[in-house]
């Protein structure tokens, strides 16, 4: 089946949301995610997002020299103009569509100042910034009549079928020099059992575990009947630890029904949440 679109945008970040927004009331849009609309950089980014919005103490001139004294005088200045000038319009968009920063009692924005900035200009919402545009953004396209979002999803690797390499299950098809492409689909089927232990010696200390664990799953695409002959299995062991930088895994993973073509990785480790 053959669909039509004035406009194909590939990227479910600030970027390609922003712009299929933009371009919705001229045509249909048609978004492609690699995943699912959440996973996207722009979902982690913790910080803000600097704009000049306090015109009684700040201007545009202080805010380009202040990203050309950052940036060494290497940037180009013109770009810099570009984006510091037209920065305040690109806020007033991301509330029109739904974004939340944070204000004052007053009703001003509780801007923030970080490295490299001379004035008070960071707009932020908590410190999940990201989170709030990305979930705000989604809402307003998936309520657009003229958006059609298409995901796809993926297994294989920590956090659905360990044992299997990351992304690799599900629909494949063959390149011109034979070699797999793995395309995802539009339905997963994942479930994982963790019973996790305390790790011995260490007393009462919580952050270092180990655990074993059983996955089992699948991707499967439109046309596929859901067949659990289909489902691929594993079995483990590993290590988990809360770790100063974020919580750390590292399992070893044993497929238990792979099948031809299958690609195996019994060693694996994820620090932080996937994405």
């Amino acid at each position: 089946m053959v669909k039509r679109f004035d406009f194909l945008v590939i990227g479910s970040g600030i970027a390609g949301m922003s712009f299929a927004l933009k371009v919705a009331g001229k045509g249909s849009v048609a978004l492609i995610c690699k995943s699912t609309q959440e996973d996207a950089n722009t979902y982690f980014a913790q910080g803000g997002i600097a704009s000049v919005t306090n015109l009684k103490v700040d201007n545009f001139d202080k805010h380009i020299e202040d990203t050309m004294i950052a940036g060494d005088w290497l940037s180009d200045r013109a770009a810099v103009e570009k984006v510091i000038c037209n920065a305040p319009s690109q806020i007033e968009e991301l509330i029109k569509w739904g974004v939340n920063f944070d204000k004052k009692e007053d009703g001003t924005f509780d801007l923030h100042k970080e490295g490299g900035h001379s004035e008070f200009r960071i707009l932020h919402h908590a410190d999940n910034t990201g989170a709030e545009i990305q979930t705000s953004l989604i809402e307003a396209v998936n309520n657009h009549p003229n958006i059609t979002v298409f995901k796809n999803f993926y297994a294989g690797g920590m956090g659905t079928v360990r044992g299997y390499e990351s992304s690799s299950l599900g629909p494949v098809e063959r390149d011109w020099e034979g070699d797999r492409e793995y395309l995802g689909g539009a339905k997963r089927v994942v479930g994982n059992i963790e019973l996790q232990f305390p790790m011995p010696g260490m007393g009462g200390d919580r952050t270092l575990r180990w655990f074993t664990f059983l996955d089992g799953g699948n991707v499967f695409s439109d046309e596929d009947q859901f067949d659990f002959g289909d489902l691929r299995y594993s079995a483990g062991f590993g290590v988990s630890w809360v770790s100063p930088l974020g919580p750390l895994k590292l399992s070893y993973g044993i497929p238990l029904n792979a099948k031809d073509g299958d690609r195996k990785e019994a060693f694996q480790f994820q620090l932080g949440t996937g994405f």
